[in-house]
């Protein structure tokens, strides 16, 4: 598990400053509205992290989620300290572990990414599907798929708080590295190995690497996945981030 999502968790919200959680909820709510997921309905986020998303889908809906990491979920009870929140996996994840069935079901910022091979794809699907009730809706943001990633491409991020404007900021991180690319028993990974430097008012420099690595699935194989759990697909081109899409499905 990156060091990000575990013993760095309290970095996440500030790496993650610039993400608008609020317009992409509202995005969200539109659409489960489309689906007849209105107002007071049971909603639950998968890999839901830090809670960015469940602040806003809060205001809508009643809310619930799960991360495999207890890091995380530690600064999202912060956040929502009357919502549950359960440490589970999406690829095991039972009804009975998240007092489901659902209404919907939503797995945001590309965390499926992080689920390879097909068949542990198909079996977290398969997961996610078995959460909701007949005729409830899965919200699915994929990862990136072979024809959208650019693998050499360089990135730096900065951050800071409260802000970069402050003179000086209490905390100041940046973040920085190259897309990489592997192939591992046929499959697309992309490869990204980040490095942190983290510089506190008052403290220690902090200089910490992680690696993320993310199947890049052909969107095919992510419907046939989910249509193979028991859904009905719609595959939107515009979804919460450019170039992912969104994948809907309704369980039969």
């Amino acid at each position: 598990m990156a060091a990000l999502y575990s013993e760095r968790a309290d970095l996440y919200d500030v790496v993650y400053q610039w993400k608008d959680y609020a317009a992409e909820a509202a995005r969200v709510v539109s659409l489960l509205g489309a689906y007849g997921v209105g107002p007071g309905a049971r909603v639950l986020e998968a890999a839901c992290g830090t809670g960015g998303h469940l602040v806003h889908l809060a205001r809508s809906f009643q809310v619930a989620g799960f991360d495999r990491s207890e890091d995380m979920l530690g600064v999202a009870r912060g956040k929502l300290p009357a919502v549950p929140l359960w440490q589970a996996d999406m690829v095991t994840v039972r009804q009975g572990d998240v007092d489901g069935p659902y209404d919907a079901v939503c797995s945001l910022f590309s965390s499926i990414g992080y689920v390879w091979p097909e068949a542990r794809l198909r079996q977290a699907l398969h997961s996610l599907a078995g959460l909701l009730r007949p005729g409830g809706v899965l919200v699915l943001e994929p990862w990136l798929d072979p024809g959208s990633y650019r693998p050499g491409r360089p990135s730096l991020q900065t951050a800071a708080l409260p802000d970069l404007d402050a003179d000086p900021a209490d905390l100041y991180v940046a973040r920085g590295g190259v897309a990489g690319l592997r192939v591992e028993d046929g499959l697309d990974i992309s490869v990204m190995d980040l490095h942190y430097l983290v510089i506190p008012r008052g403290g220690q420099v902090e200089h910490f690497q992680e690696r993320h690595e993310l199947w890049l699935c052909p969107r095919a194989v992510m419907i046939a996945a989910a249509e193979a759990a028991g859904l009905q697909v719609t595959w939107l081109e515009q979804g919460l981030m450019t170039g992912r899409g969104l994948l809907v499905g309704v369980r039969r």
